[in-house]
């Protein structure tokens, strides 16, 4: 490793870049959501014991984001207001139908938290299946939108002037490809009767927690 990567490296691994990152409230749900995700994977452990304080700690930390996420649909109605429409009728369709799926994932599932608090009364377990599945309209209209970006991009010849800024654009569009296809994998392990692998779900909440977490660490540090 060069010492012009070695120090960007240590920028990037300072404890001044952690505390940035930790002290928004997304950055502290990805760090959260990553450590849930990954005690799947862990309850994969053949010792009975281990496999029940892994499934403790993901109960406790999915309750926590849960809990972080009351109130979160306010965003998506904000984000509305702000949005420029300039990519075409089906993408701008694409991101109508994931803001909507998304909308009403945080409403159902912010039912489903006071429900589990005993707050009101209802089927827990159908109104997560409801928010699973407006998850999937989500998660699949965003990985249908990101597909096509990808494929726009790579079919664009550009001067030599812009080969830097494509290849940035790339590898952006390419990890949101990947993130958005380990969140339709989940929810729509979530949204099934017999879900799917345990390793399988946890390891794609890994990787896209992940790649949230990296899309969201001080600009200045990894540039």
């Amino acid at each position: 490793m060069s010492s012009c990567d070695g120090t960007k490296w240590s920028a990037l691994m300072s404890s001044k870049a952690w505390t940035t990152h930790l002290s928004e409230t997304d950055g502290r749900d990805k760090a959260l959501r990553t450590v849930q995700y990954a005690c799947k994977i862990a309850r994969m452990h053949t010792d009975a014991g281990v496999v029940a304080r892994f499934l403790q700690l993901e109960s406790a930390l999915s309750l926590a984001r849960q809990a972080f996420r009351l109130g979160k649909w306010v965003n998506i109605i904000s984000k509305q207001h702000k949005m420029t429409q300039d990519e075409g009728p089906l993408l701008e369709a694409l991101a109508a139908l994931a803001d909507l799926g998304i909308f009403c994932f945080f409403i159902l599932d912010n039912i489903t938290f006071c429900i589990r608090a005993g707050l009101v009364k209802g089927d827990r377990n159908r109104m997560m299946s409801r928010a699973a599945k407006c998850w999937v309209l989500s998660a699949t209209s965003s990985l249908s939108a990101s597909c096509l970006r990808l494929y726009r991009v790579y079919t664009e010849k550009p001067q030599d002037a812009d080969r830097t800024r494509l290849l940035r654009k790339k590898k952006a569009l390419l990890l949101s490809t990947i993130r958005f296809l380990c969140d339709d994998i989940i929810a729509i392990s979530l949204s099934r009767t017999t879900p799917l692998s345990t390793g399988l779900v946890g390891a794609c909440g890994v990787l896209s927690s992940l790649i949230q977490s990296y899309n969201l660490w001080p600009k200045r540090l990894i540039a």
